[in-house]
């Protein structure tokens, strides 16, 4: 017995039909934290070898994964900066530098856009870890 899949909607219905929404729920849940780790390795990586010798590490220890939840229909993990030294206060300014009186600064440690490189350059990755976990939960 085959059955052929012509798009995400289309698997996203044959699974609800397969399984409860819990079961779908708890699949998915897995499924993209799996990719959000893939994703969040990267992103340290990239971070603490663009920082150097200049980093005490912090940015990167403090890197954290949320929990799954819905936004906009879609299951989804936010990764971000949590902890004692408040590095979310400047992450921004490492990916995207400031202005100031009308001047544009851009990071001086080489930290300029790694996160969305990170994310540009996983992007197949993070899609089949994600595929490998639902294949390995079904």
């Amino acid at each position: 017995m085959s059955v052929e899949f012509h798009g995400l909607a289309e698997i996203q219905q044959r699974l609800k039909q397969m399984m409860s929404e819990k079961e779908f729920k708890k699949l998915t849940d897995t499924a993209v934290t799996a990719g959000a780790t893939v994703l969040k390795k990267e992103v340290a990586r990239r971070l603490s070898s663009s920082l150097g010798d200049y980093s005490i590490g912090a940015t990167v220890d403090e890197i954290v994964m949320s929990k799954p939840k819905s936004k906009r229909g879609a299951r989804t993990v936010q990764i971000g900066w949590n902890g004692p030294l408040e590095r979310y206060r400047i992450i921004h300014l490492n990916e995207n530098g400031y202005k100031r009186d009308g001047k544009f600064y851009g990071p001086q440690l080489g930290g300029y856009k790694q996160i969305a490189k990170a994310m540009e350059t996983k992007k197949q990755e993070v899609f089949d870890a994600t595929r490998r976990e639902m294949a390995k939960r079904l």
